[in-house]
């Protein structure tokens, strides 16, 4: 489907708009962090295994140890009202393989989704 996305303001923007707005705002600090440190009261610290192994969970709760991971989301899921009768303002999408992963390998695991919506409108080919 080819389409074209907007802003808040009505500017139109593209997926290469959303990796670079991500990449300044962070000023190459990883998200993790950026989250971790905005959202002291989580108690969330970087899991180090993930250095060691890519797929291994994001954070680790310095309370109970317990493991989390991260997900940031920049673009509304726009068709998850016509599919499924949720407003996109209110909707993100989770990867049926990491679902089955995380409760295979990690039951339990706190999952934390970092919502800053830069695309907010869809318009497809038919526009």
């Amino acid at each position: 489907m080819a389409y074209r996305m907007f802003d808040f303001k009505g500017n139109e923007i593209t997926q290469y708009d959303l990796q670079e707005k991500g990449s300044l705002c962070i000023s190459g600090a990883e998200f993790e962090k950026v989250f971790i440190d905005k959202h002291r009261d989580l108690c969330l610290t970087i899991n180090t295994d993930k250095y060691r192994n890519k797929y291994s969970p994001d954070l680790i709760n310095t309370k109970n140890r317990s493991l989390a991971d991260h997900k940031t989301q920049d673009t509304s899921f726009f068709l998850s009202k016509e599919r499924y009768g949720i407003n996109p303002q209110y909707a993100v999408s989770f990867n049926e393989k990491d679902y089955l992963r995380y409760t295979s390998l990690y039951p339990g695991i706190d999952i934390y989704f970092w919502v800053d919506w830069q695309a907010v409108k869809l318009l497809d080919k038919n526009w």
